[in-house]
């Protein structure tokens, strides 16, 4: 699993799951990288609030 913050944001480390619970995550509109996060999230007892966007392009330009 892959997540991307903006360069100065501190909140979110490698595995830290309770930081995690009920963030905002943008992904694009494709079932298989919600699945994985799904899972991970599951698998961690997470949750995330999508958002979700029609590109790449559209995502990041919304996290810039």
């Amino acid at each position: 699993m892959l997540m991307i913050t903006r360069g100065n944001d501190y909140r979110y480390f490698y595995n830290d799951y309770e930081a995690f619970n009920g963030m905002k995550v943008a992904t694009i509109a494709s079932s298989f990288r919600k699945s994985l996060l799904d899972r991970e999230a599951n698998e961690h007892h997470f949750t995330v609030n999508y958002l979700v966007y029609p590109s790449d392009e559209a995502m990041f330009a919304a996290l810039d």
